[in-house]
Formats: structure tokens, C-alpha cells, sequence
């Protein structure tokens, strides 16, 4: 590669932005995102080619971790995880550039499965639960969080009205 060639890449009016995914990621306290991502490279490329075919879909990935070190997982939530932020970079004309992008954000947290959302499959990988099962979760928990707020009954409204 010539080196006009390197800068061209590297200036942000020229960028395609579908040959990229563009990542906010939140790491967890006392991480070493240095050795997280050494480590983790093959599993980090294809999590990223699996984002990029289906951006929709949600996705969670375990990073390779010795049995004594924390289990730790990369999260994406799907479609509901985009947002455009502003980049600042070399323009191609000189001088420099202000672009808007679109951006994924992206967790790395503690492996575990609170929620009870996803499953384990295939030497990591998470396959989201079928709908139909997660659906009647949510109602309950929906219901069970708005138990101790009840509406006035209709002879209440009526009542209160006539005190008043």
C-alpha cells in the first residue's frame, strides 16, 4: 500500500461508512482492556462480522478468560443500541472534518444471566429465547411492579366528587 493510499483510508470525509462498525463500549471497573482485547481478537472479529450481516438482532459473546480471572461478557442489545455521534478527523481536501456516524454501543460486563433473556449455546455463543416465552415473562413482571398502584374504583371517583 503507497502511502497516499494509508491516508486516504485515514480520512474521515472518505470513510464508507458500511465497511466499518463503529463501537461505544462500556467496560466494567478495574478492567485491562489491553489484555481483554489481546486475548480476545478472533472472537472479537467474528462477533463483529455477525453484527455487521444482522444489526438488529441481539447479541452476546463470552471473551476467553482463564478459570480463575472473571467470566466476562460483550452485549449488544440490538436495534434499540443505535445512535449517530459526532467524529472530528483529517478531511481529504486538508484540514479537518466534522461527521456524523452511526454507532453501536456495546458492553462488557460480568458474565451472568439476570434477565434470563439469552442461552448459552455453541462454546459461548447466545442465541436469544423464543418470544413467545419471553413476552408473558415481561407481562408478569410488568403487573408485579405496578401491584401497589391501584386506580380508584368507578363509585370512588363518585363519591370523592361529592364530598368535594
Amino acid at each position: 500500500m503507497s502511502e497516499s493510499n494509508s491516508l486516504e483510508a485515514e480520512c474521515l470525509d472518505s470513510l464508507d461508512p458500511a465497511d466499518y462498525v463503529f463501537g461505544l463500549v462500556h467496560f466494567p471497573p478495574g478492567c485491562d482492556v489491553r489484555k481483554l482485547f489481546a486475548a480476545a481478537e478472533p472472537m472479537l472479529l467474528k462477533f463483529f462480522r455477525k453484527l455487521s450481516k444482522h444489526p438488529s438482532t441481539p447479541l452476546r459473546k463470552r471473551f476467553p478468560t482463564s478459570p480463575a480471572s472473571q467470566a466476562l461478557e460483550l452485549n449488544y442489545e440490538g436495534s434499540s443500541s443505535h445512535t449517530r455521534l459526532p467524529f472530528l478527523g483529517r478531511s481529504s481536501t486538508g484540514g479537518y472534518c466534522l461527521r456524523q456516524l452511526d454507532v453501536q454501543r456495546l458492553q462488557i460486563c460480568l458474565d451472568n444471566d439476570v434477565d434470563g433473556k439469552y442461552n448459552v449455546e455453541n462454546g459461548g455463543e447466545e442465541v436469544e429465547e423464543k418470544k413467545a416465552e419471553a413476552a408473558p415473562k415481561r407481562k408478569r413482571q410488568a403487573s408485579d411492579g405496578c401491584s401497589s398502584i391501584e386506580a380508584p374504583s368507578k363509585k370512588r371517583r363518585k363519591s370523592e366528587k361529592n364530598h368535594l
